[in-house]
């Protein structure tokens, strides 16, 4: 993990795949390098909110490209803020049960949802902010740096 020179809060992270991989195909991207990457993400997030806790809202991001015979950046990007990033704050406001009921209709239709291991869900965005945006839910968890071991490998075992 490095600092991310494109910082889009004080606190922001890079955190690598596999140093030896300049870049990997989503068919090499295996739920091990997943699993370490998000443990080492939700780590630098527990730090960062115990020293700072103002920056109590955090966001996690992956780039995944469609150039290069569908190569993924080897990184994901963590971002703890002082301020909410795109609807965390409307989200933050929902009720559980109405997040709950959100993600068990989209699981029912089928038209975003993608799948989901255990309390994990993952869903398209039903209007993204960005290209080929999804979320990522898990029952119970209200911030990243909550997440429990079990949880990181049930998003690893969804990617």
């Amino acid at each position: 993990m490095f600092p991310n020179l494109v910082a889009y809060s004080q606190h922001a992270s890079v955190g690598i795949y596999d140093a030896a991989a300049h870049l990997l195909r989503l068919r090499d991207l295996r739920r091990r390098l997943v699993a370490d990457n998000l443990t080492a993400q939700v780590d630098f997030l527990r730090r960062i909110t115990a020293a700072d806790p103002e920056a109590a809202w955090t966001m996690l991001n992956a780039t995944i490209s469609r150039r290069r015979q569908l190569a993924v950046p080897p990184a994901h990007q963590a971002v703890p803020s002082r301020c909410p990033a795109r609807c965390s704050d409307w989200l933050a406001d929902c009720p559980a049960e109405r997040v709950r009921d959100y993600v068990e209709t989209e699981r029912r239709t089928g038209v975003r949802w993608l799948g989901g291991t255990g309390s994990g869900q993952l869903l398209t965005s039903f209007a993204p902010l960005g290209p080929a945006e999804l979320r990522a839910f898990v029952h119970g968890v209200g911030s990243l740096e909550r997440l429990a071991d079990a949880d990181i490998a049930e998003l690893a075992a969804g990617w």
